[in-house]
């Protein structure tokens, strides 16, 4: 059995309890369904007892949707197949006035804390369409407003680079 690590990102495989038991935090929008995604936050040990471990799923906003424990039988990691496609980025806010586009659409805002140590805040992944319906609703539809035009982001998404940031 491959061992799961803190902050990794895993998939449910099974649920083997009621989905009233996946509530224990008192925080769910919803139960967990076999397929959802989560970031492994930290491995429950304690003498006697099979490990527990806690994930978190979010919303593309970052909003929880629900924080479960788990059976090491019901998880799997993410494996590369089964990652989000590389057509979506992250919008990645930084303390620097800089914004990034980042095609990592496989790690979380932690991940990315880690990457840009001027990390402010990150969006997504979001699809280039996402991307610029966010930008309207927040900077008008002028897209010369935007940190990155229509344009840009399109040859962006289109491009084999992994990264577009501002000045």
């Amino acid at each position: 059995m491959i061992d799961l690590e803190q902050y990794q990102l895993v998939r449910i495989k099974q649920l083997l309890q009621s989905p009233s038991e996946y509530d224990g935090w008192r925080l769910n929008k919803r139960p967990p369904t076999i397929g959802d995604v989560g970031t492994l936050l930290d491995i429950l040990s304690a003498d006697g007892l099979p490990d527990r471990f806690v994930v978190q799923c979010c919303e593309t906003n970052g909003t929880a949707v629900w924080l479960s424990d788990f059976h090491r039988d019901e998880l799997e990691p993410q494996t590369d197949d089964q990652q989000t496609p590389s057509d979506r980025a992250h919008l990645v806010f930084r303390r620097s006035d800089r914004v990034v586009l980042a095609k990592r659409p496989d790690v979380d805002w932690r991940v990315l804390q880690d990457i840009y140590p001027d990390f402010m805040a990150s969006l997504g992944p979001w699809s280039a369409e996402e991307m610029a319906s966010y930008f309207t609703d927040d900077y008008t539809d002028d897209d010369s407003k935007w940190p990155f035009s229509r344009q840009d982001i399109a040859d962006f998404f289109a491009s084999s680079g992994l990264e577009l940031s501002t000045r």
